[in-house]
């Protein structure tokens, strides 16, 4: 999604294609005269499914969307000649699955630990000009959970009984990520790049 002189653009694109990202972003922001000055990568799937029933092209999709079009993405906005160094701030949106092992998601915290990485070289690589950071939330009481493969049951019970699934802190609002995102975009924090930054209630305290 692109701004530009008040109004909302949005580009919908399948991240999965991989290949076809560079071209057509380099296509979509050429052609609305778009310059992207913060970015924040919040593309997920997360099957969730014993390793031994997943298949090579699963896996390939999870890394694709989850790893692979973040790099593709980050490649056409550092790219001079497209987004003329507008890039300023990124912040890629990681999980506590990244340092927390779950049962039947291997191939999700395979892809969000690679992306935690990534953040830190291509901070190292990227400055003084970009800062990039991750966020890790834990789990949002939101359609995710559902989306996720998560019963609807279970997902009624992170809500109700958060202390439960291990929170300090009661249950999570989307706005606890979504402020700290802000923050990092913002100017307030020129001086923090490759950093990763946990929201989850105080469940990786345990």
């Amino acid at each position: 999604m692109g701004i530009r002189g008040g109004i909302t653009k949005t580009y919908a694109f399948d991240l999965r294609n991989v290949s076809e990202i560079a071209t057509s972003l380099r296509t979509y922001l050429e052609e609305n005269e778009i310059r992207v000055k913060g970015f924040v990568h919040c593309a997920g799937v997360s099957p969730i499914s014993p390793l031994r029933l997943m298949d090579a092209a699963a896996i390939r999709d999870v890394l694709a969307v989850n790893v692979c079009s973040c790099l593709e993405i980050l490649r056409v906005l550092t790219a001079r000649r497209v987004n003329h160094s507008a890039l300023k701030s990124v912040v890629l949106i990681s999980s506590i699955a990244s340092v927390r092992g779950t049962s039947g998601m291997s191939a999700y915290c395979a892809s969000k630990g690679a992306l935690d990485a990534a953040a830190r070289a291509l901070a190292v690589e990227m400055a003084p000009h970009v800062r990039i950071n991750t966020v890790r939330p834990g789990a949002l009481p939101t359609e995710i959970l559902e989306k996720a493969g998560v019963s609807p049951e279970i997902a009624q019970d992170f809500r109700e009984h958060p202390e439960a699934h291990g929170s300090l802190l009661g249950c999570a609002r989307l706005s606890d990520v979504t402020a700290l995102i802000r923050y990092l975009l913002s100017e307030e924090a020129r001086f923090i790049t490759g950093q990763c930054f946990t929201v989850d209630g105080g469940v990786t305290a345990h």
